[in-house]
């Protein structure tokens, strides 16, 4: 079969190529370039607008909920323990930026910070800590209400008994599983931790 780049000179030939490939960098950035403002879209109304949709939930139905009348109260406690949470979290980032690191940076901090365990949750680590527990607190405090309301022959708004029922329970086997991922964490970096101080004695 003849080939049908064989009459056209290579320099055409060349920039023809030089084009696709430009054509396909600037696909690649485009799409790239929407799924970041997708991204944050979605990073947005996670931590920000569905917080606020929540403590609204909760707000305009707190006289609505026969059943538990804490309920209501739990919705808007929670929306604010997430928009506190976000923002404590955005903080902690941009003290510590670890995404910018170069490889070197970020092996230097997982030393440092395995090098100071005892001294990890201090400052603003001590205060996410904090926020996080009460969180938890909450959210079993959350379940514990919902418990009591099962069987109850009172009523309580739709939208605010499923949704605080979602976010107790979801929530809370979310919260189980962070907590053991990081005791699970931990555990490696002491092993790792306490293997290199073996090797270097």
């Amino acid at each position: 079969m003849t080939n049908q780049y064989q009459d056209v000179p290579s320099a055409e030939r060349a920039a023809a190529d030089a084009a696709t490939s430009s054509s396909l960098k600037q696909l690649r950035d485009t799409v790239s370039l929407a799924a970041l403002i997708f991204g944050n879209i979605i990073i947005t109304i996670s931590t920000l607008a569905f917080p606020i949709i929540v403590i609204i939930i909760g707000y305009t139905n707190r006289d609505r909920c026969d059943a538990e009348p804490m309920i209501p109260v739990w919705l808007i406690v929670f929306g604010a323990l997430m928009l506190v949470t976000s923002a404590s979290l955005k903080i902690l980032g941009k003290l510590h930026p670890a995404e910018h690191d170069t490889p070197d940076e970020a092996e230097a901090r997982r030393n440092r910070w395995v090098a100071h365990i005892p001294n990890a949750f201090v400052g603003p680590y001590l205060a996410v800590a904090a926020i996080l527990f009460v969180k938890f607190i909450w959210i079993a405090v959350g379940c514990f209400w919902m418990i009591g309301t099962f069987g109850s022959p009172l009523d309580c708004h739709w939208t605010a008994y499923w949704l605080a029922f979602a976010f107790a329970f979801v929530a809370g086997g979310a919260c189980l599983l962070f907590i053991l991922t990081v005791c699970v964490a931990f555990g490696c970096c002491i092993v790792r931790e306490v293997r290199i101080r073996k090797n270097l004695h």
